[in-house]
Order: C-alpha cells, then sequence, then structure tokens
C-alpha cells in the first residue's frame, strides 16, 4: 500500500551500484543493437516509461508504488520474449515445449494474483501486509491504528498510532488521532498535548483546532476553547458545526451578542 520515502537516507552504496548497473545495461543495449535490437527497445522503452515515476518530481509521501511498474515491464517482457525465442530456435520441438512452458508459467502468474488480491479483502489485513513488506512505516501503522480505532479497539490504536510517532514524530495527523482516542479514553491533559502538537506542525489543522476546543471546553479550558474554534473558521468559514460550538461557548462566558451571529451563520449554512 505504501513505501516511506528514504528522503535523505539512502546509502552512497546502493546509489553507486544502481548507477553502475543502469550504466552497464545501457552501454550493452547500445553496443549490440544490431545483434540483439529487442534488448535495445525493451531497455530504452522501461528507462522511458521509468523517468515519470523514479521522483524527480516528488507529488506525494510515498517512495515508489507498485502500479508503476506496470506500463514500463512491458519493455523487459519485450526484451525476455525475443531473447528466448532466439535461444531456442535450434529446439527440436520448441513449439511444444514453449506451450507447456509458457501455460505452467501463465498459472503460476494466476496463483501468484489470487494470493495478491487476499491482502485487499480488509483495511487491518492490508496494513498488516504492508508493515510485513517495509520498515519504518509510520502512514502504515497510522492507517493500522485508524482501523483498530473505527473498530473500538482502543488500546490497539494507541499502541500503533505511538509506533508512527516513534518513527515519525513530526507527522501530524498521528498526533491528531491519538488525540482523539485518548479523548474517548478520558485521558484528557495527553489528548490536549497532542492536539496542541498537531495544530503546531500543522497550523491550518482545522480538525485538529475543533477536538482542541472540544476537549478544552470539557475541561473548563474555554477561553481558549474559543480561540481555537475561531482559528478553524478563520481555515473553513463555511463550518456550521463550528459556528454552533463556538456560539455556545460565546454564550456561557456571556458574550451573547456574538453567540447569535454564530448562531445564525450556522442555520444560514445549513438550514436544517
Amino acid at each position: 500500500m505504501f513505501y516511506p520515502h528514504p528522503e535523505v537516507m539512502l546509502p552512497v552504496w546502493k546509489i553507486a551500484l544502481s548507477a553502475l548497473a543502469l550504466t552497464g545495461i545501457s552501454m550493452a543495449a547500445v553496443v549490440w543493437r544490431r545483434r540483439i535490437p529487442y534488448l535495445f527497445v525493451g531497455w530504452f522503452w522501461y528507462m522511458g516509461m521509468l523517468v515519470p515515476v523514479i521522483g524527480l518530481v516528488q507529488i506525494c509521501l510515498f517512495a515508489m508504488a507498485d502500479r508503476f511498474t506496470y506500463l514500463l515491464q512491458i519493455g523487459l517482457y519485450i526484451s525476455l520474449t525475443w531473447g528466448i525465442a532466439q535461444i531456442t530456435a535450434a529446439w527440436r520441438h520448441r513449439r511444444l515445449a514453449l506451450g507447456v512452458i509458457s501455460v505452467f508459467v501463465l498459472f503460476v502468474f494466476m496463483a501468484l494474483a489470487w494470493r495478491q488480491t487476499l491482502y485487499w479483502r480488509d483495511n487491518e489485513t492490508i496494513w498488516l501486509h504492508t508493515l510485513a513488506c517495509t520498515s519504518n512505516n509510520y502512514f502504515a501503522e497510522h492507517g493500522l491504528g485508524s482501523e483498530y480505532a473505527n473498530r473500538g479497539q482502543i488500546d490497539a490504536a494507541i499502541t500503533h498510532f505511538q509506533r508512527a510517532l516513534a518513527i515519525n514524530p513530526d507527522y501530524q495527523i498521528a498526533h491528531y488521532s491519538l488525540g482523539v482516542v485518548l479523548a474517548r479514553r478520558g485521558q484528557i491533559d495527553e489528548a490536549i498535548a497532542h492536539f496542541r502538537k498537531a495544530v503546531e506542525i500543522k497550523p491550518n489543522f482545522t480538525e485538529a483546532h475543533i477536538n482542541l476546543a472540544i476537549v478544552m471546553v470539557s475541561c473548563g479550558q474555554v477561553d481558549e476553547a474559543i480561540h481555537h474554534f475561531k482559528k478553524a473558521l478563520e481555515i473553513k468559514p463555511g463550518y456550521a458545526v463550528v459556528h454552533n460550538n463556538l456560539g455556545i461557548a460565546l454564550a456561557s462566558r456571556g458574550q451573547i451578542e456574538e453567540a447569535i451571529m454564530h448562531f445564525r451563520r450556522a442555520v444560514e449554512i445549513k438550514p436544517d
């Protein structure tokens, strides 16, 4: 599901070996292009199709994705198919042998594909599989924690949110999610600390401001709650529920006119 980006953590030896392999195969494909044209075509198909997905422009958090390989692998299969055809040209029962081998390979691939689909039957399975296939995967730890939180398995959810933060302490969504489950468990002070951290990392994190305000109201810190409700509305002015909650908080402080204004705005946005 998700391969964590190594950022600046790639070992120099991996970069050097990769560069050596790419250069060596590319030079061989060019030098032998007349004798082995299918290597030239297949390899440069592969290399060309790889360029848009190797992260020259990083567009998401992940390092790579399985789906990125689908089209570019056609080039490798071109090289493989024509290579086998050339190598087996002198075989006595070539058509029969290759036919049998092809059917066998097809069935192996079918079995592997069926097995792969089993990992996608539910959220827990795919996140557990992702964690088994990768390391330091804060995104998958958070995904699994969210699944457990949705099921009401709060202790398991807390464990995985904490693991996500141990890997990436600045992952604001994990701070927010941990705050939510801690609040559900009644651990208000800890929840507030994580909501504060979430908005510190990402000041325009609307949901974190809202939840921070709600738990602050519950423990009597109404003035600061009002500040965070207002901050949430600066980011997302059309949030009817927040106007309503802010109205309640303002009314509790005796700021009736301002409370009425927010109640009016709430029913204007959401008449029902």
